[in-house]
C-alpha cells in the first residue's frame, strides 16, 4: 500500500442495498418481523399517551410518524432483538431510530430527527393493546374517521 493511502473497511452488502422508499411499505428489520398492525400505546416513563393505530412497522420505527411519498429509509443495524434505521423525506423531515423488541407486541423506540425545521427526540415503549377499526389506521384513537 502506498504511503498516505488508507484502506477503508468493507461495508456489508445490506448496507449498500438497504436504502428503499419509505411509506406504506414495511421496514424490514428482523426485530420487527412479528409486528402486527393495531392499536398501540406509547409510554414515556409512567405516562401513557392516547392509543394510536399503526398500520405498519414503518410508523412504529419512525416513533409514530408517518412516512410519505419519496421518503427513503436506510438500515444501519439489523439484529433479531434490535435495529437502527435512518430516514429522510423530500419535505425535509429526517431522523434516526433505535428499535428494540422487548416482547411480542412490545417495542422500545428511541428516535430523534428534524420536522418542520425543528429538532425533536423521543423515547417510548410502544405496546400493542388490540386491533384498530380500519378507518383509524395511522391516526390517534378518538380522531374523526
Amino acid at each position: 500500500m502506498a504511503v498516505g493511502m488508507m484502506r477503508l473497511p468493507a461495508l456489508p452488502v445490506f448496507a449498500l442495498l438497504a436504502a428503499a422508499p419509505l411509506g406504506a411499505q414495511e421496514v424490514a428489520l428482523r426485530c420487527l418481523s412479528d409486528f402486527a398492525p393495531g392499536l398501540y400505546v406509547a409510554r414515556v416513563g409512567r405516562e401513557a399517551g392516547p392509543g394510536r393505530c399503526l398500520a405498519n412497522a414503518a410508523e412504529l420505527a419512525m416513533a409514530g410518524r408517518t412516512g410519505g411519498p419519496g421518503c427513503r429509509v436506510t438500515m444501519v443495524r439489523d439484529l433479531p432483538e434490535a435495529g437502527t434505521i435512518t430516514w429522510s423525506c423530500p419535505d425535509g423531515r429526517s431522523g434516526r431510530s433505535d428499535i428494540r423488541r422487548d416482547a411480542a407486541g412490545i417495542y422500545t423506540v428511541s428516535a430523534q430527527g428534524i420536522e418542520d425545521g425543528l429538532p425533536w427526540a423521543s423515547r417510548a415503549e410502544w405496546r400493542r393493546i388490540g386491533p384498530c377499526p380500519g378507518a383509524l389506521l395511522g391516526r390517534p384513537a378518538g380522531a374523526p374517521g
